[in-house]
């Protein structure tokens, strides 16, 4: 599959509790010494990311089948936004789903 296969949208309630283990999966393409285990084994909590949903900070890339594969958390401060966070899962890599999810925040 291309990048084009994939759609990014706003996160739905449904997605939120497979966001971790995207995130889990991701940090493990990290070698192990630049990631303490705190920060390989821990994920977002479902509820910051629950805040970040319903604040329209919070997107996700689709498959073919509708489930998430990647997500980015989108912070804002003094009027300024920031990505917090972004990962794609090991398996959908290489294909452009994460620049299209910064588009997607370079857009909000």
């Amino acid at each position: 599959m291309d990048s084009s296969s994939y759609r990014i949208a706003p996160a739905a309630s449904r997605h939120i509790p497979l966001l971790a283990g995207i995130e889990r999966a991701a940090a493990e393409a990290f070698p192990g010494h630049l990631l303490p285990p705190e920060i390989r084994d821990g994920a977002i909590a479902p509820e910051k990311l629950e805040r970040a949903r319903r604040g329209d900070r919070l997107w996700v890339a689709v498959d073919e089948a509708g489930e998430p594969v990647g997500f980015l958390l989108a912070g804002e401060k003094g009027g300024t936004g920031f990505i917090a966070e972004v990962d794609v899962h090991p398996e959908h890599q290489g294909r452009g789903i994460g620049r299209r999810l910064i588009a997607a925040a370079i857009e909000w």
